[in-house]
């Protein structure tokens, strides 16, 4: 073979593996074999050689200055070849071995061909190598010209020394005009100070150091990897570059993906997490906003996700344009976004900030050729110095944003003390709460309703909470909390069935009186709700029209739509229904209409003192006329003198509930003092 051929005769080396990751077409042929056959094999699988352990060595990338040459032969089935000498180096970084090949006519097997390289001998760079024999250094001119990087030689001002072919077709000068020139100039780069300083520090010292530079070429901005090596004694310093802008550009996406949302465009969680560590690590003075769009859900459900999606870009954008630019913000997820105020220690400007965002959310927006409206709930708290953690923070925002919410929305709420002692008084009431259920300390209690004349009519049945140190718990302490965590179900099954179980025998020899039983909107939409309360009337053979299911004015309008479709099963079923605190919400006599109510209830708040307010009487006096003419039992609560039970009577109100016939007791105490109550003949 030529010494032209030979020159063409190599094959690459993964450094980690050991496996063939390029051949030269020339010496696939040379060996008869395809391209693809030999690509994946490892070196010892191809190569017969004498020292296995220096190249052994270099093909693993633990000795980076390996680079001797070595007499050996390639592997052909049960054969080998005739000798051939290999020569390998690593690149500038280290993950590919460079292996060159030349025939040899007869030499012995073993022979060195060429001693090893001097120290910074590198295929990504121009090496100093051994002379002796000349092969060694026609090999290290081989690999100089053939290399696809960029490899030069720089004098101590980063002028060009020397280049090769790819570092010559990179720049911007001709071959016979490139010596002498900046480095910076001949590759227009665009960052080349960080550069220049290196070969300043490693023309003084042996070393060497790697970067990045941005350069500009005719397509754009490119990115070049580059590695600085010096020897020992020299002033030069060799270079080696590879263009990375690929790499580069899908290093830029994985980045992006993984620190921003791709919806918004903002930070994600993830990077507003790692932000908000750093902040509290160095006791920056800083805040946190948490909100959260109203009735997002809504947006999505009836116009679809992409007007949804829409409108979360445009809340970003919004919230974006009015905070600061020193603040980040960030879509945690859904709906919710997260800023970060830095440098605010006022509770002031946090107060104006979360204003600024309400009303710039509370604008209407165009989506679609739709004007769609929402509203924001806002939580906000202050970081102390580094008083306060990132989870503390968390939570103190998070909690604000509930109370935000809890209080109507459209609002904000900055965490404060007052905040902090109300959750605080919550979780205790949540640990009794969560003891009395698993305690027997749900207790039902009754109070009575009563014609005008004292006939007992019915009970209603209330629900008291044994607390840890016995003492009962009303309604207006733990209710909300059984809202929050979701009890209300649970709560209202053991209430139901433990009241029946006790008052069975008393309705059954009574059979003119009811019981009413309260139901919160949220457990009337629950799963089964229906099939629960028909249960327990099973289970204690009580008459289903001996049961009012009782739900607030507001509670019956949040309950539409599905709630109807429970409360008319539960009509089918016998079971009445009665609005309690008639007169409070949204009164509508639509749905009195429509869901066939059986009993109103009139609000305590225009029974009580009713002699001293007239509007309240002309309240109570219509409502029970509309009840006459309906044909639907009204019954006046909070009676608790003589004085409002006669006016209700002057007025027409057929029953009464209040202290004055009736405080609430346990059923044990009800039964023990009313078994032989005189009874109304119809309820």
């Amino acid at each position: 073979m030529s010494g032209d051929d030979a020159s063409h005769l190599f094959f690459v080396l993964d450094g980690a593996s050991g496996r063939v990751v390029d051949v030269a077409e020339d010496l696939a042929r040379m060996l008869d074999q395809p391209l693809d056959a030999l690509i994946g094999q490892r070196w010892d699988e191809l190569l017969d050689v004498e020292q296995p352990d220096s190249l052994s060595s270099a093909a693993s990338g633990a000795d980076s200055t390996a680079g001797a040459g070595w007499v050996g032969a390639f592997r052909q089935g049960d054969r080998v070849t005739p000798p051939h000498a290999f020569r390998a180096a690593l690149n500038a970084d280290g993950d590919r071995l460079y292996i060159s090949v030349t025939p040899l006519e007869a030499p012995e097997r073993g022979t060195s061909v060429a001693e090893a390289p001097t120290p910074g001998s590198d295929p990504g760079g121009v090496a100093s190598v051994a002379t002796t024999p000349s092969s060694s250094a026609e090999l290290s001119q081989q690999f100089f010209h053939m290399s696809e990087h960029l490899l030069g030689v720089l004098d101590a001002d980063a002028n060009i020394v020397l280049a090769n072919p790819s570092f010559v077709k990179a720049s911007i000068l001709p071959a016979d005009r490139i010596t002498g020139t900046p480095v910076r100039s001949a590759l227009q780069m665009q960052d080349a100070e960080t550069l220049e300083q290196a070969v300043r520090r490693l023309s003084q010292s042996d070393g060497a150091e790697k970067m990045s530079v941005r350069v500009t070429r005719e397509s754009g901005v490119h990115v070049l990897s580059v590695r600085l090596r010096s020897e020992p004694g020299a002033s030069e310093v060799f270079l080696a570059a590879h263009d990375v802008t690929e790499e580069h550009r899908l290093n830029e996406q994985l980045v992006d993906r993984a620190t921003r949302d791709q919806l918004t465009r903002l930070a994600n969680r993830e990077a507003f997490n790692a932000e908000l560590e750093r902040a509290v690590a160095e006791a920056e003075p800083l805040a946190m906003i948490m909100l959260d769009l109203d009735d997002f859900k809504r947006v999505n459900d009836s116009l679809g996700h992409s007007v949804g999606d829409e409108l979360l870009a445009i809340t970003g954008h919004r919230i974006v344009n009015v905070v600061r630019q020193s603040d980040l913000v960030a879509r945690f997820g859904g709906d919710e976004f997260l800023i970060l105020l830095r440098d605010i220690a006022s509770p002031t400007d946090v107060e104006r900030i979360a204003e600024k965002i309400r009303l710039a959310l509370s604008l209407p927006c165009m989506i679609g050729g739709r004007k769609i409206h929402v509203t924001t709930s806002i939580g906000a708290a202050m970081g102390q110095g580094g008083s306060h953690d990132a989870e503390r923070l968390f939570y103190e925002a998070d909690a604000a944003a509930y109370e935000a919410k809890r209080l109507g929305r459209n609002r904000w709420i900055l965490f404060d003390q007052q905040l902090d002692s109300a959750l605080r008084e919550q979780a205790a009431i949540e640990v009794e709460l969560q003891h009395a259920i698993s305690n027997n300390g749900i207790v039902p209690y009754v109070q009575g309703i009563h014609s005008v004349d004292g006939t007992l009519r019915g009970v209603e049945v209330l629900v008291r909470v044994r607390s840890v140190s016995g003492k009962m718990l009303s309604p207006g302490h733990f209710l909300d909390v059984a809202r929050q965590l979701g009890l209300l179900t649970k709560l209202g099954e053991h209430v139901y069935d433990s009241a029946l179980e006790q008052l069975a025998p008393w309705l059954a020899e009574n059979p003119n009186c009811t019981v009413s039983l309260n139901a919160d909107p949220r457990e009337i939409v629950a799963p089964g709700f229906a099939r629960i309360l028909r249960r327990v009337i099973v289970k204690h053979r009580v008459e289903p029209r001996q049961i009012y299911l009782e739900v607030t004015e507001t509670g019956i309008l949040a309950a539409a739509g599905l709630g109807g479709k429970v409360i008319a099963e539960l009509r089918e079923m016998g079971i009445r229904i009665a609005i309690d605190d008639f007169g409070t919400g949204a009164s509508s006599l639509g749905y009195l209409r429509d869901l066939m109510i059986d009993r109103i209830k009139i609000d305590r708040t225009f029974v009580t003192n009713l002699h001293l307010n007239p509007s309240n009487a002309t309240i109570t006096e219509t409502v029970i006329r509309l009840g006459e003419a309906l044909g639907i039992n009204v019954v006046a609560e909070g009676v608790e003198s003589q004085r409002e039970l006669d006016h209700v009577a002057s007025l027409g109100a057929p029953a009464i509930q209040g202290y004055f016939f009736h405080k609430p007791e346990s059923i044990s105490d009800f039964l023990a003092g009313h078994g032989d109550a005189t009874l109304a003949k119809t309820g």
